[in-house]
């Protein structure tokens, strides 16, 4: 197996950024893993991030520990034009806690942490550039229990779609209950910032 590199996943960013959207007020990572229902929730999500919100989008369905590090690593890494100011990154799979906090599983099922290895990354990269708004979206049936551990984005949010010990809704049709209200209420002709603080 071929070893990824953050060039594999900055060769699709750049297009993106610099032909399709180069006026756009933000990019957004949406990743889906083999779960049931998560197919629904990750093309809600693209279509709202692309076409309701004018996003740059990048779509990536099971990656590996290794692939999804090498996204990280190119988004929060990559020269975003001026006018960009947010960066969303949507999960959509199984996650869990462990001795290290809050993770994310990838398709060879092991772990991301949430804070270290994620959302970190996006908020300390890009240095020198204009600072963007990070939005973490995390939607696992039971992700609310991540809220046990320390998840913090010091600009921007972290979005779960469950409380703690509650079990999120859903079906293999429609996909996620919160993903599907997240997705309609990002549709509104309100800014984007309040819509995402309330959800």
């Amino acid at each position: 197996m071929a070893v990824c590199k953050p060039g594999d996943f900055t060769s699709k960013i750049t297009p993106l950024c610099k032909r399709e959207k180069p006026d756009a007020q933000g990019i957004a990572f949406v990743i889906g893993m083999t779960v049931a229902g998560t197919d629904i929730d990750v093309d809600n999500m693209y279509q709202t991030f692309k076409k309701d919100l004018k996003f740059a989008v990048l779509r990536e369905n099971n990656l590996n520990r290794d692939s999804l590090k090498c996204l990280i690593q190119a988004g929060a890494e990559y020269r975003y034009p001026r006018i960009y100011d947010y960066v969303a990154f949507y999960f959509a799979g199984h996650g869990g806690i462990d001795d290290s906090g809050a993770l994310v599983i990838t398709s060879d099922k092991a772990h991301v942490n949430v804070q270290s290895e994620i959302i970190r990354p996006f908020e300390e990269g890009n240095k020198g550039q204009k600072k963007h708004k990070f939005f973490f979206f995390f939607d696992c049936c039971l992700s609310g229990n991540v809220r046990r551990t320390n998840v913090e984005v010091t600009d921007g949010l972290a979005a779960f779609a469950t409380s703690i010990d509650e079990r999120a809704g859903g079906d293999r049709i429609q996909g996620g209950l919160w993903t599907r209200y997240l997705s309609d209420n990002l549709k509104l002709d309100i800014p984007l910032i309040n819509i995402l603080s309330r959800t």
